[in-house]
């Protein structure tokens, strides 16, 4: 279903422009406005300012490149179910990101990732060199946390949102965000052997 949303749409997500959250919040709650009249078109937009993040959580969430593309593509089916439900959204990437979130956990229940998360080379947007380079360096270590960890490694490194972002995402109070986030700093020092 997506990649037939748009001729340009890539099997993958990539070559999506990083949009200040303010600006892209205000966006998508006329997207969201939006499907209930103009469907195809409000997917597409959707699909150009997100699919990066959201594809980057779920790979991160999930460790298969496969896995997080079933996971995204079910977003945009439950998105486009949900039309008319989503006009008083008032935080629609959170909202996004959580409906990312849940897919992905669902689609991870559903079968056990096919590659690993060493060969999947985490991913992150493709417009921030520096940060893909870091992604890229990280994955073989990244790889031997448990989803959980890399999941709010991903959502406050790479995509630097709050704990209280954070814990709205993945439905956990800001205290445990920032407290798995702790843990999972923690069991990367112990990994990588960084001494304080």
């Amino acid at each position: 279903m997506l990649r037939e949303m748009s001729n340009s749409a890539p099997a993958t997500p990539s070559g999506t422009k990083t949009v200040d959250t303010a600006r892209r919040d205000v966006e998508l709650r006329r997207l969201f406005v939006d499907l209930t009249t103009d469907r195809q078109r409000a997917l597409e937009r959707i699909w150009q300012l997100c699919a990066d993040d959201l594809y980057g959580l779920t790979v991160w969430r999930t460790g298969s490149r496969p896995t997080a593309e079933d996971a995204v593509q079910e977003v945009f089916v439950r998105l486009a179910r949900c039309a008319p439900d989503l006009t008083e959204v008032r935080r629609p990437f959170d909202y996004l990101l959580t409906m990312a979130h849940r897919a992905a956990i669902d689609a991870f229940r559903g079968r056990r990732p096919t590659e690993d998360l060493e060969t999947a080379a985490l991913v992150v947007s493709e417009t921030d060199p520096e940060r893909a380079a870091e992604a890229a360096k990280l994955s073989q270590v990244l790889g031997k946390l448990n989803p959980i960890q890399r999941e709010v490694i991903y959502l406050k490194h790479f995509m630097g949102l709050t704990f209280r972002a954070i814990g709205t995402v993945t439905e956990v109070s800001t205290f445990t965000a920032a407290s798995r986030y702790r843990l999972a700093i923690r069991h990367l020092r112990r990994l990588m052997e960084v001494r304080r």
